[in-house]
């Protein structure tokens, strides 16, 4: 995929038919990722979506995000607008094979300088309904105002910072401003249901608003992901060619291509003292560059996909 150039006039009606006829030509020239499918499988490849959080947060990140697109590993990124390297940073995937999505954001130090507001405060406020929603439209606007004025398009998938996109009063936000700047084609859902048993904290978060979401993301014609993983605590020594195996084994041909298994990841090449979960994005970011990793994928039977358009 080449990422579409930013729209010279700066106008953010962007043409909703051109955008997604460019997305189609594009996964058609880039179907699967950097790694070969087992063409002597009995069941037919699962297809996974691979997506890193956080781009935008800072060089390192933003690097190995870069870094992974070119090997055709990583296939989909979302981007933490409100952060000052946004417009750089946005430059800087033209011509990768890969989606650029939005990272909606409410609670990182690009919101709540200097150091952020916990997302355990934003999950009272939500559930207690305590936020104003013509507050919420605002913000979320903003956002998208600035990701298309970056990209010259519409995000191909919204996510959002530990999974706030999904919380009550923020998704419902979300969706009015949808259905007002969009018409026919949406961007895809990131759905945070995990429908394995992979551990308390997955379980935690699908608790958190995933079932709903999914149903209203339906019900507004919104490409979604069927399943969801790459949760775990982020420890420094965490065995991740264990956990990836746990993630993608037992799959039996039931990841489409249309509806994927979607894993997060957070990767960098460097540690940055500021990023509490620095030590991880680099043992992830030195997994993911392994010839173990594409082994891993090929023994079991998947392929990296991108995004699936709706309408």
């Amino acid at each position: 995929m080449k990422v579409p150039l930013p729209n010279p006039t700066g106008n953010c009606a962007l043409a909703t038919a051109s955008r997604v006829d460019e997305r189609a030509v594009e996964r058609e020239a880039h179907p699967v990722g950097g790694f070969a499918v087992d063409s002597t499988m009995a069941t037919p490849p699962n297809a996974f979506i691979l997506n890193a959080n956080d781009y935008g947060l800072h060089a390192p990140g933003d690097q190995a995000i870069q870094a992974l697109a070119e090997q055709g590993v990583v296939t989909s990124t979302t981007a933490m607008v409100r952060s000052s390297r946004w417009p750089v940073a946005a430059r800087e995937l033209r011509g990768l094979a890969i989606d650029v999505g939005l990272h909606l954001d409410f609670n990182s130090e690009f919101v709540y300088a200097p150091s952020g507001r916990a997302v355990s405060s934003i999950i009272v406020d939500c559930w207690l309904r305590r936020l104003k929603p013509v507050t919420l439209r605002t913000q979320i606007t903003e956002q998208f105002d600035q990701f298309e004025q970056a990209m010259g398009a519409m995000p191909a998938v919204i996510d959002g910072h530990q999974h706030v996109h999904q919380f009550p009063q923020i998704r419902d936000a979300l969706f009015d401003v949808l259905a007002k700047r969009y018409s026919a084609v949406k961007p895809a859902i990131r759905i945070c249901i995990s429908r394995r048993n992979r551990g308390v904290k997955a379980a935690i978060i699908t608790a958190l608003g995933g079932p709903t979401l999914a149903s209203m993301a339906t019900s507004s014609n919104c490409s979604v992901n069927s399943d969801f993983s790459g949760v775990y605590g982020f420890a420094e020594n965490a065995d991740l060619a264990g956990l990836w195996k746990q993630w993608l084994s037992g799959a039996n041909g039931e990841f489409t291509p249309s509806r994927p298994l979607l894993i997060a990841c957070h990767v960098s090449t460097e540690r940055v003292n500021e990023d509490v979960i620095g030590a991880a994005r680099v043992a992830e970011y030195r997994w993911l560059r392994s010839g173990e990793f594409k082994r891993l994928c090929r023994e079991q039977n998947f392929h990296a996909v991108r995004w699936p358009t709706s309408g």
